[in-house]
Parts: C-alpha cells; structure tokens; sequence
C-alpha cells in the first residue's frame, strides 16, 4: 500500500509553491515596469534630437542674401541674414523681436518670457517658421513653410492648425530660442560683423507628467547653439 501525502505535507508544499509564484510575479511585473520606463524614456530622447536636427538644418541654411521683414504689429521687424527670433505672447500678439538672449537654467515650462518663434530665410520663397506654443494646456512646436515673409498675424495662426504640430502628441515639448540675429541697422560700420548664431533648449515630457506613476513618465532635454554659415 502506497503512503499518501499528509496533510502538513500537503500545505508546506502549496506554500512553497505560493511564495515562488508570488517571486515570479513580482519579477515578471518588475521587469515589464522597468521595460515600460525604458521606452518612454526613449521616445522623449528620440523626440528631442529630431527636432533639434531638423532646426538646425535649417539654421546652417539661412541665407545671408534675404532679410526677414515682419509686419502686423504696432512696429515693423527688419532682420538680415536670414534669421529672425520673436517673442510672442498670444493669438492675438504682441510679438517682440530678441537679437541677443541667452536661455536661462530655469525650467522653461515655468517660464513664459522666453522668445518662442524662429522665423529662417532659406530663400526668396522660401520662409520656415517654428513656433512653440500651449493650446489647450498642451505645449507643442509648430511648423509652417511660406512664400515670403510671414506677417505677425499669420505666424501666431500657425498653432491653430493641427497638421502644422511636428511635436510627439504623446508629449509636452517646449522649445526657447536665443543667439544673435541682427537687424539691418546694427553693425553697419563694423568691418567684421558677428557671425549669427542661434542658441535653443528643447525639453519633451510625457503628457501629465505630473500626474503619472513614474515607470510611465519621461523627461528629455537638449540645448543646442548652431552658427548660420552665411552673413554679412
């Protein structure tokens, strides 16, 4: 006759059965959490060094030979070499011109003073503007190409449709632009005039960061300084 299990057998084996599958959960939920932390994080990487890419493609090729001329203020803005760096406010403007900033270490979410629009002269039809905006409490960088010139009115319209955000929707980007960006008044008696640079802070962060555990938020910065290749 075949000796059963005691019942004492029987209970010290479901226990040692119960903490390993309980080890093993835990392990299997560590490691998909880490998994998860991980490819938010990359995704906000990824999303910085794009846009700090394609901004800097088109700052090296700003033409020195078209000047940046804003209109629709109160003042009109003259830019040469092809760069122009903007504060604006509000849909409805005002816009301030910024020709030598630099970005501060404070955390631009919290900061609203900072120039916000990169306006580059590629060619003569041929104007990129980059604004960085908050619609609806989501802050996103937005794209648009244009003809000639863009007027105040038409770069702080440009958030206001969708297909121009270049930004992850799945995240809060910031972006702050700084340098020197002279206008057509400035160094005209100096021989060797400054060459123009602009200086830029790219922050992603996961949609309601703050709200979020912290295997499922990610933040990623990166600051830049990129010189046009032609002045005058």
């Amino acid at each position: 006759m075949k000796k059963a299990f005691t019942l004492i057998e029987i209970l010290v084996a479901s226990t040692i059965f119960a903490a390993v599958m309980i080890i093993v959960s835990a392990t299997v939920s560590q490691g998909g959490s880490y998994y998860s932390k991980i490819k938010t994080q990359r995704e906000a990487s990824e999303e910085t060094r794009k846009l700090a890419d394609l901004i800097s493609r088109d700052i090296r090729a700003a033409n020195s030979n078209y000047s940046v001329f804003i209109t629709g203020g109160p003042i009109a803005f003259n830019f040469k070499n092809g760069l122009a760096i903007l504060t604006c406010t509000g849909s409805a403007g005002p816009c301030t011109p910024k020709t030598i900033y630099s970005p501060a270490l404070q955390d631009p979410f919290n900061d609203s003073g900072k120039p916000n629009v990169l306006v580059v002269a590629i060619s003569n039809g041929n104007f990129r503007v980059y604004v960085s905006w908050t619609v609806l409490n989501r802050t996103a960088l937005y794209y648009k190409k244009f003809d000639s010139a863009p007027t105040i009115d038409q770069i702080v319209a440009i958030p206001n449709e969708a297909v121009n955000q270049i930004s992850n929707r799945d995240n809060n980007t910031k972006v702050n632009f700084g340098g020197f960006c002279p206008d057509d008044d400035s160094n005209t008696a100096d021989p060797n005039p400054r060459q123009p640079y602009v200086q830029f802070f790219i922050t992603a962060k996961t949609k309601d960061f703050d709200l979020l555990p912290v295997q499922s938020r990610a933040r990623a910065e990166i600051r830049s300084m990129v010189t046009s290749r032609s002045y005058n």
